[in-house]
């Protein structure tokens, strides 16, 4: 269950193998940032996460499970590292992800947000996800609608709005769907 997004934590984690900057909080922002970008641009998320809003910023919340399933496999160790006077988790790939499960497109996404988070901390991609609006319309423990990822300048939006943008997302969806 969920192999899109155990192959996707791997592989963001054997290419972040080098970074002093990764650890788990890094780790949840760039899925966020990959998850809801693919959803802006086909409609669709990348993994089958489901997004809730957390103290730090959003999480997906099949990221205990996803992450104990590799590790209990043997696909990846979590260690803990003094960083800056504290402990950062910081999850190891152990084997080679499975690419093939993702398309090139996918793969190209994937490796722009690596690229587009490589030089910021934690801290840093928390931070920036606590200005956005998919973040700031949820509340502690809410699940994030991956239609939010539209409405990320802070403008009024009514319910009206609301049920136009859900009905855009359909008739998108559809139209992937046909092709």
């Amino acid at each position: 269950m969920y192999e899109k997004l155990k192959e996707l934590m791997l592989y963001i984690a054997d290419k972040s193998a080098a970074d002093p900057l990764f650890g788990a909080l890094k780790l949840n922002k760039i899925l966020f940032l990959i998850d809801f970008t693919a959803y802006g641009i086909w409609g669709k998320p990348i993994t089958e996460a489901t997004y809730v809003h957390q103290k730090l910023g959003p999480v997906p919340f099949q990221l205990l499970p996803a992450r104990g399933a590799l590790i209990d496999s043997g696909a990846a160790v979590l260690q803990d590292r003094e960083h800056f006077g504290g402990t950062q988790q910081r999850l190891t790939a152990l084997r080679e992800p499975n690419m093939s499960l993702f398309t090139a497109e996918e793969r190209k996404l994937i490796d722009e947000a690596l690229e587009t988070l490589r030089s910021s901390n934690g801290t840093e991609v928390s931070n920036w996800t606590h200005t956005l609006r998919p973040w700031k319309d949820t509340l502690t423990g809410d699940e994030i609608p991956f239609y939010t990822t539209f409405i990320l300048e802070d403008v009024p939006i009514d319910r009206d709005d609301q049920e136009w943008a859900r009905a855009m997302i359909k008739q998108i969806k559809a139209r992937s769907h046909d092709a």
